[in-house]
């Protein structure tokens, strides 16, 4: 026993010596050759192995930095993975990451690495509250400006006060999006949704003067599609645009009758990443998500952020995972993806929130396909990150 004890001291000795001068892409290559040299068991067990090379990497990549660290975590740790295999480079990848994170818990970015939107680029405009009283004029009136208003509301909620470097936010993050967003939907959608048959006994049906707006929101929030004539009808509505949905038509329908030119202008000037065909389906959701639930959803996304990586006091500091937790939490409780919006907008708001930390909260939900059922919008996002 004793002999073994200290053949394995001696071997481990070694190791640190070779290692010592080595960077992380070397030493990660040593590690995968003593794990595949069937020598290596005469000493010790894989998970010995792995213990070792642990405590190696660890020392390898305080050494580097915590700026350099950081950025290498932010390109998912690429320039520091060896030549391999696709999976053999991923379970490098993911060891980086846990090894990593010990270091990088409590690192705040330069603030030149996390630019601020200027508060008065997202907040020049007042949104108004869809509950604020104004005086009745007409049904269409109303219902044009109350689910404008609402879908502002929820906009403002998901926009964005932190960039990352090179990296635009999705249209539904965008700070400036909620005004085209109400441009395009008040004179290609709403409209054409109040000549439905559905809507104008809708505007018949009661006296809207009273409660108007509460009573349509209402509407809106009760869910499924196929009783709700304002969700069936934005859905029909929007499915015109769908490519290929009718070629003869299609043929001859003018760009001004489609809102895919405003989306590009306004996204080129703005410098966010613009809806298109593909993304539809996440346009059809805006309406869908409830304002109110997203900002509790935000604040106490927050609040566990603070309380896991900047805690005031001892007393306030979270659980490790907690808001990762949390996180999991609120995408599985608010319906039509706005948890995943959330997320999202995590990405760009937290710095520890990174694209490795997304992917690995991505992963608690199955295999590519179960993900893109289960998490369609944040699978779209991360797929869609440059890389």
């Amino acid at each position: 026993m004793g002999k073994e004890s200290a053949t394995f001291d001696a071997k481990v000795a070694e190791l640190v010596a070779l290692c010592r001068p080595l960077d992380v892409p070397h030493i990660l290559t040593v590690r995968r050759m003593t794990r595949e040299d069937p020598e290596s068991r005469k000493w010790a067990t894989e998970k010995q192995i792995d213990i070792v090379f642990m405590v190696i990497l660890s020392d390898a990549l305080k050494r580097m930095g915590l700026d350099d660290l950081d950025a290498a975590a932010e390109d998912e740790f690429e320039p520091l993975l060896p030549q391999a295999s696709p999976d053999a480079r991923d379970q490098d990848r993911w060891l980086l990451y846990d090894l990593s994170r010990q270091f990088l818990a409590n690192y705040e970015r330069p603030s030149a690495e996390a630019d601020k939107v200027s508060d008065t680029a997202a907040d020049d405009d007042e949104d108004e509250d869809y509950e604020q009283d104004r005086p009745f004029v007409d049904f269409p009136t109303l219902f044009d400006d109350t689910l404008t208003r609402y879908m502002r509301k929820t906009l403002k909620v998901l926009a964005v006060k932190s960039n990352r470097p090179n990296v635009p936010p999705p249209f539904y993050l965008a700070p400036r999006f909620r005004d085209c967003f109400a441009e395009v939907t008040n004179r290609l959608i709403l409209p054409q949704m109040r000549k439905s048959r559905a809507i104008k006994d809708l505007g018949t049906a009661r006296n809207w003067e009273k409660n108007g707006a509460v009573t349509l929101i209402a509407m809106v929030q009760s869910g499924d599609t196929r009783n709700n004539p304002i969700l069936h009808q934005w859905d029909t509505r929007w499915s015109i645009f769908q490519p290929d949905r009718d070629a003869s038509r299609a043929k001859h329908k003018s760009l001004e009758d489609t809102p895919w030119p405003d989306f590009l202008q306004h996204a080129a000037r703005n410098d966010y990443v613009a809806p298109n065909e593909e993304r539809i389906w996440i346009l059809r959701q805006i309406l869908r998500w409830e304002a109110e639930a997203m900002a509790d959803g935000w604040e106490a996304i927050s609040q566990l952020y603070k309380q896991e990586f900047s805690p005031s006091s001892k007393h306030d500091r979270a659980r490790p995972g907690a808001f990762r937790d949390g996180l999991i939490k609120w995408i599985n409780r608010l319906p039509a993806h706005g948890g995943e919006a959330l997320a999202a907008k995590a990405f760009f708001e937290f710095p520890k929130c990174d694209k490795m930390f997304l992917r690995s909260i991505l992963h608690t939900f199955g295999t590519s396909r179960q993900r893109m059922d289960a998490v369609p919008l944040l699978a779209d996002f991360m797929e869609n990150l440059p890389k």
